[in-house]
């Protein structure tokens, strides 16, 4: 079974060692890797760059002036690379052509983002924006695809962002983090029922059990946390997935030790699928 993950906490893992923490990954049994990249490719870019190397993810978000070398090291290494997860997007989706042509140049498939938002009245502002970005990138083959935290599912106006905008804008996708889905207090496994093939890639989040500070490392090795990882991956095989399509995306490690939770987690994953 093929298991990628996204480089957002990896940035520790990164600074000691970018082509060593790339082995690691692959003997971990990871085929693909989702790189986070921050647009747009101005001043701003490079300024906000040097901030987020200040942040404990340093070194797993790449400024989109150096995508496409990352794109290719990344492929250079083995990795496949079907996804970019967007960030500083503003919601206005100003600089929507830019991605739509770094997508193009690059070979992916699907551009991801997050709106971070719990209220429906303030997606509903964005919606002729959304509507448009989405529909130019299933004109070219592609897809715009919305990554969900825990906001996105809290009750909003009868709803919540998440329904709304499945109902709202037929032509977006999503990549379901089935992490923070359970951290909300959804079923996973029901949300992959309601979205059915509006799911392309869905995200393995592993949070801890019991009380989370939010404000500490609260992801474990993917099978040992919240998730109700067989449950979810025989749901999973039910949709219209991207072959590439079930990633890791840990923010941190309550251990310490990423990696290790990542090896830990292809074990689990491939114990779960084994007949």
């Amino acid at each position: 079974m093929k298991i990628g993950t996204n480089t957002f906490g990896l940035g520790a893992a990164f600074g000691k060692s970018y082509k060593g923490t790339l082995a690691s990954l692959k003997e971990a049994g990871i085929t693909s890797v989702e790189p986070c990249i921050l647009f747009p490719a101005n001043l701003v870019d490079r300024i906000s760059a040097f901030v987020v190397r200040q942040m404990p993810v340093a070194g797993g978000i790449f400024p989109s002036a150096y995508g496409a070398e990352t794109i290719r090291t990344l492929r250079d290494q083995g990795f496949t690379v079907v996804s970019v997860h967007v960030m500083g997007l503003n919601r206005k989706l100003g600089k929507i052509d830019d991605l739509l042509r770094f997508c193009k140049d690059n070979g992916i498939k699907y551009a991801v983002f997050s709106f971070m938002e719990g209220s429906v009245a303030n997606i509903r502002k964005l919606l002729p924006a959304l509507s448009d970005a989405a529909k130019k990138f299933r004109e070219e083959g592609m897809w715009l695809l919305i990554h969900n935290h825990a906001q996105e599912w809290q009750e909003s106006e009868g709803t919540s962002v998440m329904e709304f905008l499945a109902e709202s804008v037929p032509e977006l996708g999503f990549e379901l983090d089935a992490g923070w889905t359970e951290y909300a207090g959804v079923s996973s496994v029901e949300a992959m029922k309601r979205l059915g093939g509006r799911i392309r890639l869905l995200h393995l989040k592993e949070i801890q059990k019991g009380e989370v500070d939010l404000g500490k490392p609260f992801c474990v090795a993917p099978g040992t946390g919240i998730l109700p990882l067989a449950e979810i991956l025989q749901a999973a095989a039910g949709l219209e997935l991207d072959e590439d399509g079930i990633l890791f995306d840990q923010d941190n490690s309550v251990s310490g030790d990423i990696l290790a939770d990542i090896r830990e987690g292809v074990k689990n994953v491939q114990a779960a699928v084994a007949p």
